[in-house]
């Protein structure tokens, strides 16, 4: 079972504390693994917060940002070890997946900056600028463009998943059922 997650974005843009995002993000995912069964362990593959074009000139919000992802990274390698114990404790000492893939955080935060990202001081020094060819008109949602990016990402995080699991099984070799198509 695999979970496809982004959040925070919204939250922080309207007002929320990273702290709250957290707390939340934390509650999501422990209800997900919580209600599985040991033979199928759920895995979860969490887009983190990523520079818009709003964010160029705001930062405050960008430091927001900044501080979620950092966060949420942190959640994420916190929570893929307590997964891991639940399991093996409650589930009759059932393990983990080879190498604990159970969560993979995918950091977006500069990824649909290009070269700006590169730049001494980018994240934080508000040089690394979200580049408008990822983003449809209203600067917040992705374009095409943007999302062929994701699709990348998540193919990535499926076939090292898979691949783990399944001892040398590519992408390839692997039948998802439908294909979702990210134009």
């Amino acid at each position: 079972i695999f979970f496809l997650m982004c959040a925070g974005e919204n939250d922080i843009s309207s007002g929320r504390t990273v702290d709250d995002v957290i707390a939340s993000f934390q509650e999501v995912v422990e209800y997900i693994f919580s209600n599985s069964s040991c033979k199928d362990i759920p895995h979860l593959i969490f887009f983190g917060p990523k520079f818009e074009p709003w964010l160029n000139d705001d930062s405050a919000a960008r430091k927001s940002y900044f501080q979620l992802s950092e966060r949420l990274t942190r959640a994420c390698e916190t929570l893929t070890l307590k997964v891991c114990q639940d399991h093996n404790n409650q589930r009759g000492g059932h393990h983990c997946h080879a190498d604990g893939i159970n969560i993979v955080y995918i950091d977006c935060l500069t990824k649909f900056c290009g070269e700006s990202a590169k730049v001494k001081g980018g994240i934080l020094g508000g040089r690394a600028k979200a580049e408008l060819k990822y983003f449809d008109n209203d600067g917040l949602h992705l374009s095409s463009e943007g999302y062929k990016v994701w699709k990348g990402d998540v193919e990535q995080a499926l076939t090292r998943i898979i691949c783990t699991e399944e001892c040398g099984d590519t992408l390839d070799s692997i039948h998802f059922g439908n294909k979702i198509d990210l134009k």
